[in-house]
């Protein structure tokens, strides 16, 4: 399925581009479930190239419902201290929320917040990102 994206540059005109979502994402009632995880450089916050393909496709979905809202939350390892893990997962999500801003979605449709350590999900699983819906009770 295709959906028009709408890139938007400061102080430019609007660029049109397609971008497939070949199934890589799925609106779900209480959150966006992808078909792989978003990855970054190690202990950084760059996003690496083999994630942005999956990032558009969470921008165009995101473009093509536009009463949808969420929040980036991302979780991190235990390497390190608590300190630093927050502050990685922090920094991750701003990756994140800026990247899909540069695909036209407004900043206003995206809360973003690190966890560092502090919320694993099972037998001390941490490293995750999740989209979680906040346009919905």
């Amino acid at each position: 399925m295709w959906r028009l994206l709408v890139a938007l540059s400061l102080g430019c005109t609007a660029a049109a581009t397609s971008v497939p979502n070949n199934g890589a994402v799925t609106l779900g009632a209480r959150e966006l479930v992808l078909a792989d995880r978003i990855r970054f450089s190690t202990d950084g916050s760059e996003l690496l190239q083999e994630s942005l393909p999956l990032l558009d496709s969470v921008g165009a979905e995101l473009v093509a419902h536009p009463s949808v809202t969420i929040e980036i939350q991302c979780h991190t390892d235990l390497r390190g201290s608590a300190e630093h893990a927050l502050t990685l997962s922090q920094e991750r999500v701003d990756a994140i929320r800026t990247y899909l801003m540069s695909r036209g979605v407004a900043p206003r449709r995206l809360l973003a917040r690190g966890f560092g350590v502090t919320r694993p999900i099972a037998d001390g699983e941490h490293r995750r990102c999740d989209l979680i819906r906040t346009d919905t009770p």
